[in-house]
């Protein structure tokens, strides 16, 4: 048992490593000028596909947005993106990769099924299965890729995979993407002005986050110094309440603090993001925020009038 403890920590920190070091190489040196993309909005359009496996020691489920509609640059950009994170064996904390899917990209279902077959797991030994039969549970691995926001300009999406494989908890790992609707790249910590001003509003999110109200309080719920704190890993991506800021378990805090958080809201962006990015996403901006308030008036109105609940 003790050997399968280990090994989930081991997987654990390491998947975290492999995660983050490809969402590193998403830095401001590797994506293109903001003002290069300011082009003519692009309609885009997602489905939802669902895979399930399982058999007696493991169980894997997909939940995957897919785009089905846009510029063809931009589909094969947010496909790979998809692809290429589904690649990644959960299981493996060596930073191994499943059987390539080789089929048509076009084929959002098909390509989920592929995942989901070749992330069951299969070659346990018979130690390995006396120890899951004996704990009665079994290995885990749920995978979700949900879009968190479509403009005309810009589509965030953010991914997140749960992993069980031994041990007292599962875990969860995440990755997000900000895709331009146009030409398809990516953009990252660029979208900023100032990082270290960003890194300030993180650090008061993060006492909203902990529910602390003094620096000395938030340096005792976290696992380095408020010096040493970095950038989340998980790239910035944007939302209906503004941008989000999110680390990852463990990344700077322990296992039972979750995923520490911090949202730079709409009403605030204005001073934080540069002013080419700003200008290209404030409509969608007003959009959103105009969808939201009409959400909140009529479910205010179905409150107040049971008729409209009929």
């Amino acid at each position: 048992m003790r050997k399968y403890l280990l090994g989930f920590v081991g997987l654990f920190m390491a998947m975290g490593v492999v995660l983050s070091s490809c969402k590193r190489d998403n830095n401001p040196q590797n994506t293109q000028n903001l003002t290069e993309n300011e082009e003519a909005a692009t309609a885009t359009e997602f489905a939802t596909f669902e895979a399930k496996e399982e058999n007696e020691f493991c169980n894997v489920k997909l939940t995957i947005d897919y785009p089905i509609k846009g510029e063809q640059v931009y589909l094969d950009s947010v496909r790979r993106w998809i692809d290429n994170t589904l690649c990644r064996d959960a299981f493996d904390w060596e930073g191994g990769k499943l059987k390539k899917y080789r089929g048509d990209w076009s084929d959002g279902e098909k390509l989920v099924k592929h995942y989901a077959k070749a992330q069951l797991k299969t070659d346990m030994d018979e130690e390995e299965k006396s120890f899951l039969r004996e704990m009665e549970v079994s290995y885990e691995c749920a995978h979700t890729a949900d879009v968190t926001f479509e403009g005309e300009q810009v589509t965030s999406m953010y991914f997140s995979t749960y992993v069980y494989a031994g041990g007292a908890h599962g875990g969860i790992l995440s990755e997000s993407a900000t895709f331009y609707n146009n030409n398809g790249k990516r953009v990252g910590w660029e979208i900023f002005k100032d990082t270290k001003k960003v890194k300030a509003h993180i650090m008061k999110g993060l006492m909203k986050y902990f529910e602390v109200g003094d620096k000395q309080s938030l340096d005792e719920c976290l696992l380095l110094s408020q010096e040493e704190l970095p950038l989340p890993a998980t790239m910035p991506f944007l939302n209906e309440q503004g941008v989000v800021l999110m680390y990852d378990q463990y990344e700077i805090a322990p296992y039972s603090a979750g995923m520490p958080s911090d949202v730079i809201t709409w009403k605030e962006c204005q001073d934080y993001l540069t002013p080419e990015f700003w200008e290209m996403i404030k409509n969608d901006v007003e959009q959103t925020s105009t969808k939201k308030a009409s959400t909140k008036k009529r479910k205010r109105d179905v409150l107040n009038n049971p008729r409209m609940m009929q």
